[in-house]
């Protein structure tokens, strides 16, 4: 019993202990009064139980007390109020902070529900978000946590919003977000323009079924069979898709070309990018076409052009080039590069000087030269070897048959006449003077040895190509 009561004593409050030691005082004085020299016998040992009980109790409390003021400490330390309201709604206690607002300022606590922000006028202003305590008993607590930079970051966030939005309305590209229930979030003009939707119908914020649906009945789509599982699937990009994404080329019945691209985000969102491409592929197919004119022009050309990058792979050739040299350029994998070309070459005639400027200018040197130099191709003669530099870096090599010199029928005509019946070389010819024969003999002599020398050298060739 005595434990229970001094349990009992140690749970309530300072101010009531004392109460309670004050009536405990008073009944003891009565019942001495009442009872006389008449004394209950206390044994010492119950005694000094008893008083060491008191002495842990107050221990205790005093420990409590301390607890109690750090917490009071701790709650009058924070930037926002903290308050409790009893059963009644009165104030039953608050921190520091809340004692320093205003009536004003406390007026506005008391209108502003849980779970919003009051901004408090101040000076200086301060914005709080009110919060409510979960508590087991009737009583209330509310507080407010500073809310200043949550209302920055949300400004900072608005006007990165407006200026995405802004600049999404000046761009030629069709924008459209979904958000993660398939209803329309945000677009931009261009996606009106190119779709031809009706800008207050996106407005209303359409789900993704309805904005396929109606470009489908518009024909602002390619028609297609599997249109529902198409469509299935592209909702569920999130899951099935969320590396890669969606990408497809729309072409229209009216000529337009659209590049429709979907990214899925990981909140769930859908964004779709909509490109008119019809000028581009206009572009493209211009392109080509000159691209394959370039080519026919330069297979009919005479002369046999390559063109090798600075790696020295063989990246363009013309059909006199491949029929030249038995090749196939446009198989690029099987196609030969500068040096085993060079290799073939430099065996028909050729400085080996010239040959190695032409590797060194294909691969790019510091010092890019244009050159030329003489070999003699089987089947098709003297040939003119020619390289020059590309302005995109690219070294052009092209074949052709040398020209003839404008000079030669006037060094040719001298020997003409010379070996022409009746001159002083014809062995028919009059002498002319003392000392003439033996002049004409000479000459014809010389003539007829170099004439030899040049047969037995064109027929030596001949044996030679017919034993390889």
């Amino acid at each position: 019993m005595i434990t229970d009561a001094l349990h009992y004593f140690t749970a309530v409050p300072i101010t009531e202990r004392f109460a309670l030691l004050a009536l405990i005082l008073a009944v003891g004085i009565m019942a001495q009064q009442v009872l006389g020299r008449t004394r209950p016998t206390i044994l010492p040992s119950e005694t000094d139980a008893l008083r060491a009980q008191l002495h842990m109790m107050n221990d205790r409390a005093n420990a409590a007390e301390h607890d109690l003021q750090r917490l009071a400490q701790m709650l009058d330390a924070l930037p926002g109020p903290i308050w409790r309201l009893d059963e009644q709604g009165d104030l039953e206690w608050a921190n520091r902070f809340y004692h320093t607002l205003s009536a004003a300022d406390l007026n506005l606590l008391e209108t502003v529900a849980p779970n919003s922000i009051a901004t408090l006028p101040g000076p200086p202003p301060q914005a709080l978000e009110i919060g409510e305590g979960k508590n087991e008993a009737a009583a209330q607590i509310y507080y407010g946590l500073p809310a200043d930079r949550l209302l920055n970051t949300q400004a900072a966030l608005h006007r990165f919003v407006e200026t995405l939005t802004q600049t999404f309305a000046h761009l030629p590209i069709g924008l459209a977000i979904f958000d993660r229930d398939r209803r329309l979030s945000l677009f931009n003009p261009a996606l009106s323009d190119l779709l031809a939707l009706d800008p207050s119908w996106l407005a209303a914020r359409p789900n993704f079924r309805a904005v396929m649906e109606r470009l489908r009945a518009s024909g602002r789509m390619p028609d297609r069979a599997d249109f529902q599982s198409w469509l299935q699937h592209l909702q569920s990009m999130e899951e099935t898709a969320a590396s890669t994404g969606y990408q497809e080329a729309w072409l229209l019945s009216g000529g337009q070309n659209l590049r429709v691209t979907g990214r899925p985000h990981p909140d769930g969102a859908l964004a779709f990018i909509f490109e008119d491409m019809t000028h581009l592929s206009h572009v493209e197919s211009r392109h080509r076409t000159e691209i394959a004119l370039n080519q026919a022009i330069l297979d009919r050309m005479a002369e046999a052009v390559a063109v090798f990058d600075t790696s020295g792979a063989l990246v363009f050739a013309n059909e006199p080039f491949d029929s030249l040299w038995q090749i196939d350029s446009a198989t690029t994998l099987l196609a030969p590069d500068i040096h085993a070309l060079v290799a073939r070459w430099s065996a028909l005639g050729g400085a080996q000087a010239d040959w190695d400027a032409l590797r060194k200018h294909v691969s790019g040197g510091a010092e890019r030269q244009s050159g030329q130099t003489l070999l003699d191709v089987p089947g098709q003669g003297a040939m003119l070897c020619l390289w020059a530099t590309l302005p995109d870096g690219s070294a052009l090599v092209y074949f052709k048959t040398p020209p003839k010199p404008t000079g030669w029928p006037k060094l040719i005509a001298p020997l003409a006449q010379a070996l022409a019946p009746g001159h002083i070389l014809d062995e028919g010819a009059t002498a002319q003077g003392d000392g003439a024969e033996d002049e004409r003999a000479v000459l014809r002599a010389t003539i007829n040895q170099l004439i030899h020398q040049s047969a037995h050298q064109r027929d030596t060739a001949k044996s030679a190509e017919m034993v390889g």
